[in-house]
């Protein structure tokens, strides 16, 4: 599991937006040109969750639902079957914004190895 990998995030049946993250021993810390991310994550067999904080980092970026919102929490599942270079996975999140749920999928693409 450990390395870079490239994610896209659809919501609501489209895809919104894309960045890299790195999962490395049970953390996760990556971002897009807007927000970044930091959290932590966990495997159980082929099975990952994680959470996560996004925080903006640019003041005129939109996040992911088309508002400017300054920091949310995310938490997402889903099925790792290989974790070698080209590996691609799908999660199933939600975030948590104003007291709201709101669902949203990520497309994951292993790249570089990281020891």
């Amino acid at each position: 599991m450990n390395g870079l990998w490239t994610l896209q995030y659809r919501f609501q049946n489209e895809w919104v937006g894309n960045g890299v993250i790195v999962f490395r021993d049970g953390k996760i810390c990556g971002g897009d040109s807007g927000y970044y991310y930091v959290g932590q994550y966990e495997t159980s067999g082929p099975h990952l969750s994680g959470m996560a904080k996004v925080i903006r980092h640019d003041p005129r970026a939109m996040s992911m639902f088309g508002t400017p919102i300054n920091r949310f929490d995310i938490e997402m599942q889903g099925t790792c079957e290989k974790s070698e270079i080209g590996a691609t996975f799908e999660a199933i999140g939600e975030a948590f914004v104003d007291n709201a749920r709101i669902p949203f999928s990520v497309i994951f693409r292993k790249v570089q190895d990281i020891e």
